[in-house]
């Protein structure tokens, strides 16, 4: 059973969640999750960005980054 994460974020229900399709899409884009621990800084905001694809495959990117900045100000200095 996956988890997911849901929020509301300016009106708007989100529901993020890996999914197999998601994972072969990060992998397919050059995604390495053993990277996490080399280059956080790089991978965690592409991880919440591939989280929203099993759910809002259509939001874009500038959207994801306003969110990520949101929840995280202090990755975002």
């Amino acid at each position: 059973m996956s988890k997911t994460i849901q929020f509301t974020y300016n009106d708007v229900d989100y529901t993020l969640e890996y999914t197999r399709k998601t994972l072969e899409k990060m992998e397919a884009d050059g995604i390495v999750l053993a990277d996490m621990n080399k280059k956080p800084v790089t991978i965690l905001p592409k991880l919440f960005e591939y989280a929203f694809y099993a759910h809002h495959k259509r939001i874009k990117k500038a959207e994801v980054d306003n969110i990520f900045h949101y929840i995280f100000p202090a990755l975002c200095v």
